[in-house]
């Protein structure tokens, strides 16, 4: 079953951000490989866009910076289970990145990190797809009036939409259903979704299959709680539907130099 890590990374400043920026490419090579058992490995920051929606999806308040931009990274990782996601703390450039952070001073807090399982919709259209530019992610998280029946309508509703979305929006690239692996908050669903543009996000929202979709959990979830937030994806990321599987055209991206 896929293991999902879903992460908030708190900088200090916009120069720690930056240089997180710089260290995070140089581990991109090993969750390419299949020795990693990673399918997904994609960081994003904060929608620049006027107007995009940014609701706090992190425990803790995030800083802002001084163009008033919310000072987080966000990051989601899918693995083969969870040996994946144990294996890469044994590597030497996980090590040193760690190093870098204390020694540097790079984080405000402890990053926020919750567990997740991928039950709907889909992660990618292909084996492999890298970033493209302009690359615009949304999460959307639900909390259920329960954790049982009301949990079970959204996420059947969902994943039936998501269906339709892979058939119609060709400008839609993932559209995830998740939920929430540990006991505790077991009523919530979170949506992975990622599109080619801000344009394609708000076609999806204006479509009345996306209305007739929202009206139908709309029963089911405690609406004022629900939280949305626009990203802008890196351009070192990628995600995929198999672990180690290049996706056409891999071959011609130029991967930002190592640290």
């Amino acid at each position: 079953m896929s293991y999902a890590l879903i992460s908030f990374i708190h900088p200090w400043s916009e120069s720690k951000a930056d240089r997180l920026q710089q260290l995070l490419p140089a581990a991109r090579d090993y969750y390419l490989s299949p020795e990693s058992l990673c399918s997904t490995w994609t960081y994003f920051t904060p929608s620049t866009r006027a107007k995009a929606p940014f609701q706090q999806l992190s425990a803790a308040p995030a800083s802002t910076s001084g163009s008033g931009r919310p000072l987080l990274i966000g990051n989601i990782e899918i693995y083969d289970g969870k040996e994946g996601a144990d294996r890469q703390l044994k590597k030497d450039w996980f090590k040193a990145f760690h190093k870098a952070v204390e020694q540097e001073s790079l984080y405000a807090r402890e990053p926020e990190i919750g567990v997740w399982t991928p039950v709907g919709g889909f992660v990618a259209r292909e084996a492999r797809q890298v970033h493209r530019e302009g690359t615009v992610v949304m999460l959307a998280r639900f909390e259920c009036k329960d954790g049982g029946k009301s949990k079970a309508a959204v996420v059947d509703a969902l994943s039936r939409f998501a269906a339709w979305v892979k058939d119609n929006e060709s400008a839609t690239y993932t559209y995830s259903v998740m939920v929430r692996r540990t006991k505790g908050e077991n009523n919530e669903v979170i949506m992975f979704e990622r599109y080619r543009d801000a344009k394609a996000i708000m076609e999806h929202g204006g479509r009345p299959q996306f209305k007739a979709m929202f009206k139908e959990i709309l029963p089911h979830i405690q609406a004022k709680k629900t939280k949305m937030a626009e990203w802008e994806e890196v351009d070192y990321a990628f995600v995929g539907s198999e672990v180690g599987k290049p996706g056409k055209g891999q071959e011609k991206v130029q991967l930002p130099a190592k640290l």
